[in-house]
């Protein structure tokens, strides 16, 4: 652990590979690096808007990132756990771009629009 700057860096290296570093830098900001031996990362926002917590999934899929935004445990009233709002970033090695589209509803029918592309 480290205090410098009044930030706190916390790392976890695992002997399989896995790393994990996290940063808290500011009084309301967040880092974190999630190194290639992890899957799948869960950020908590708990008390959005004063109300519900929601959480913040990011899944690897090959060369794709998928985000998705779900529910926290207190409500069952809202969407289903798969037709959660979702962004997926896909990298495109052969032509050095990343595509991005987002969707919204059931993973067989709901709503997709893309939203672009970008080089890098």
């Amino acid at each position: 652990m480290e205090d410098s700057r009044r930030s706190v860096v916390l790392s976890a290296d695992k002997s399989s590979g896995q790393q994990v570093d996290v940063e808290l830098s500011d009084a309301d900001a967040l880092w974190v690096a999630a190194g290639p031996g992890i899957e799948v990362a869960d950020i908590w926002m708990k008390g959005v808007a004063g109300v519900i917590d929601l959480r913040v999934r990011i899944l690897r899929i090959g060369s794709a990132l998928e985000v998705s935004i779900d529910r926290g445990e207190q409500s069952t009233s809202w969407w289903l756990k798969e037709d959660s709002p979702r962004i997926l970033v896909v990298l495109d090695s052969a032509k050095m771009i990343a595509l991005a589209s987002a969707s919204a509803g059931p993973t067989d029918g709901g709503k997709t629009v893309e939203l672009g592309s970008v080089r890098y």
